[in-house]
């Protein structure tokens, strides 16, 4: 993992930035009858996020790993939860990602890039939080924590 940016800026918000390559992910497609686990602790993890898919007739193997470059933004909040009427720490997560392999590493990278400004843009334009009505009372700051 690299640390792109210590503190970023976006719209009123302090982001960190972070890149992470060579992260292999594994298929959700199940080969003859079972899936194939590439990785204990990923390999259930990835499925449970992006789901599994029924058996299809004639395609016996399960899906290569795929190596994934991400770049996201990360920071946290300290606020009261008006569901649970008490202090909580929110962690938000926004990123995009590319798999390695695609031949055209060019027109990759204009992806994940394309996928950071649409993720900037859509922080300016509105601050996702689990109670948009809340008042945040502190912001992280990577570089004081």
């Amino acid at each position: 993992m690299t640390i792109l940016n210590k503190s970023v800026t976006i719209g009123t918000m302090e982001f960190m930035e972070l890149e992470i390559e060579n992260v292999e992910v594994v298929s959700a497609y199940p080969g003859k009858e079972k899936l194939v686990n590439n990785y204990a602790a990923f390999s259930p993890l990835w499925r449970r996020v992006f789901g599994t898919h029924s058996h299809v007739k004639g395609y016996d193997e399960s899906f290569m790993t795929t190596r994934l470059k991400s770049r996201f933004f990360i920071r946290y909040d300290k606020s009261e939860d008006l569901d649970l009427k008490e202090t909580s720490y929110n962690t938000y997560i926004y990123g995009g990602s590319i798999n390695m392999d695609y031949p055209d590493s060019e027109y990759n990278e204009k992806f994940l890039q394309a996928q950071i400004d649409s993720i900037k843009e859509s922080i300016q334009k509105q601050q996702f939080q689990k109670n948009p009505s809340r008042q945040m009372n502190s912001v992280f700051n990577p570089v004081h924590s």
